[in-house]
């Protein structure tokens, strides 16, 4: 809201400095500069403080370098002042990527477009202020005064409500040592997302910085109507992320943003060639329809791309390559409109929109061919199920007069037989320590059977939606035939391609055989295999064959930590 409602005050700003449109594009370098240099700090930030304290703490800073844009004396000072306000801007926008990609793990569904909507929606009701500011003759920075005063007291209170997703030192595995040491790396995927993202912020800051420059000089309308071209924009971006987000990212970036981006470049260049007000701000609707879903869907992607690593360093790894592209954008249509026209350099827009269709298509040939080579095994219980409630440990040892301590200890005594393919009467023979008749051990197969199908439906949301992008999955457990039989059977999990169980094999985990044999079956390499599992005697074994581990606690970790320390050990299948 802040940022929108001062784009309709620049071309005040550029007659009150008399400035020309090259040094306009100079001056307006300060906001993306300032955001670069921000972002290549932001990842370690995001790593040890977590998005939601870096979020309200640049919220507030964001809040007040607005003002001091608006008291800006000279030319010179509205560029430091920008500067100022891009950094805090830059680690912003970071931080609040970064969260949406938590909540994306921790509700199993796309949410990116959403919030980038609710964004749009803030920038559309900060372009209407502006436009009524510049018209009613209200000084930008009383403006700002009251739109920071509103924006610090309610997101305030709104960002207690965050998820808090830093990494603490406990969850980092002492038995690990290189785990400090890794580094974020770039992938080709990385490569075209940076590049997308780059030339999108190129045109979303050329639409910002010039669209009511362009309708006030070129097609002589009053300072009122100007603003309306960036109210349109922000409208169009606002509806079309708010739609684009019934749409899984890969999905979106493979069909409905190449069209609607080539729409985008046939419409607005039209537009400025028929040189009409009316179909001016047409054209700009179509921008918005363009580029909305752009950048959300890179952020998107880098983030569930960004595999055992930080997710935070994923997206600020894209956001500082958009950032550089708004950095280019208004310096370089400043130079290009002191050649030609405003109206001409603006057809750097119409370009870029077909070179984001062509490089999203990229995209989806170069993720498919990456994502080809990534395979997934997973646990089932602490993964995809939960562990057994007390209710049904309690249920067993009732049924067998047994007491609650003494049943546990013999349940988990004889558990590996059991798993190894140990027949049911044997087992639970075993157990109670006595002769039981058929009835009862069928008895306790249904609690113990059960017990272990409390689905967590956000780990299995989260894994059903990677087998959507493409990848392998194979499901690897520690688990008696009784259990292996009805897992088999969830409909949930029929996105595994391959399910392997200790009974069937009699093998268990962390017996390397059993990981062999798993890698055997699926048909993948273990070097592009990333194990996912709750006990760290099981993760250690997969990595000490080659495979890239998560030691897994809950969902939410999987974008934003490194995924190698807990301590301690639960007992589980």
């Amino acid at each position: 809201m802040l940022l929108a409602s001062w784009v309709a005050h620049i071309p005040e700003f550029k007659r009150e400095f008399n400035l020309s449109d090259g040094a306009l594009g100079m001056i307006l370098m300060g906001a993306p500069i300032g955001s670069v240099v921000a972002m290549l700090a932001s990842a370690p930030l995001l790593g040890y403080l977590g998005s939601k304290v870096v979020i309200q703490a640049t919220l507030a800073g964001y809040s007040a370098a607005a003002i001091i844009v608006g008291l800006a004396p000279s030319a010179t000072a509205l560029f430091f002042a920008l500067a100022l306000w891009g950094a805090f801007q830059g680690s912003l926008d970071v931080a609040m990527n970064t969260q949406s990609v938590s909540l994306e793990k921790i509700h199993g569904q796309p949410l990116m477009n959403r919030l980038h909507g609710t964004w749009s929606f803030a920038g559309l009701i900060g372009a209407l202020i502006g436009a009524g500011s510049v018209k009613s003759g209200l000084p930008l920075a009383l403006q700002q005064v009251i739109l920071a005063a509103l924006i610090v007291v309610w997101v305030g209170l709104v960002t207690r409500h965050l998820h808090h997703d830093a990494r603490r030192e406990s969850e980092i595995d002492s038995t690990e040592p290189n785990t400090r040491q890794r580094k974020f790396s770039v992938s080709r995927i990385t490569v075209v997302l940076g590049a997308i993202a780059f030339v999108s912020m190129l045109s979303e800051g050329t639409i910002a910085n010039w669209s009511a420059e362009y309708l006030r000089t070129n097609l002589d309308t009053s300072a009122a109507y100007a603003a309306l071209g960036y109210v349109a924009f922000t409208l169009a971006m606002a509806t079309i992320r708010l739609s684009g987000n019934r749409l899984p990212a890969d999905r979106a970036a493979k069909t409905m943003i190449p069209g609607l981006a080539i729409f985008a470049a046939l419409a607005f260049g039209a537009a400025l060639e028929l040189k009409v007000p009316a179909l001016a701000l047409v054209g700009f609707l179509a921008l918005g329809l363009g580029l909305g879903c752009v950048v959300p869907t890179a952020f998107a992607i880098a983030g569930q791309h960004s595999g055992g690593r930080n997710a935070g360093a994923a997206i600020a790894a894209t956001a500082t390559a958009g950032w550089v592209g708004y950095v280019v954008g208004p310096p370089l249509i400043g130079m290009l409109a002191e050649r030609f026209t405003v109206a001409r350099a603006l057809w750097v827009v119409p370009v870029a929109l077909l070179t984001i269709a062509i490089a999203y298509r990229c995209l989806s040939l170069t993720g498919r061919k990456e994502m080809s080579k990534q395979h997934l095994m997973v646990d089932y219980a602490g993964v995809l199920g939960h562990q057994q409630r007390q209710a049904d440990i309690e249920s067993m040892a009732h049924a067998i007069s047994l007491p609650v301590p003494r049943f546990e200890d013999r349940y988990w005594l004889h558990r590996e037989a059991y798993d190894l393919g140990q027949s049911d009467q044997e087992y639970w023979e075993a157990v109670a320590a006595r002769p039981l008749t058929a009835s009862l051990v069928n008895q306790l197969i249904e609690i113990d059977c059960a017990s272990w199908l409390h689905l967590n439906e956000a780990s299995v949301a989260y894994f059903a939606e990677r087998a959507h992008q493409g990848h392998q999955l194979t499901l690897l457990s520690n688990a008696p035939a009784p259990i292996s039989r009805r897992v088999r059977d969830i409909p949930a999990l029929a996105f595994f391609e391959h399910m392997i169980f200790s009974s069937d094999v009699k093998l268990v985990k962390p017996d390397a055989a059993i990981f062999e044999l798993a890698l055997k079956e699926s048909g993948a390499a273990a070097r592009s295999t990333t194990f996912v599992d709750d006990r760290l005697e099981n993760v250690l074994a997969a990595r000490r064959l080659g495979m890239d581990s998560v030691h897994f606690k809950h969902v939410s970790q999987m974008d934003n930590t490194d995924f190698n320390g807990v301590q301690g050990e639960n007992r589980h299948n």
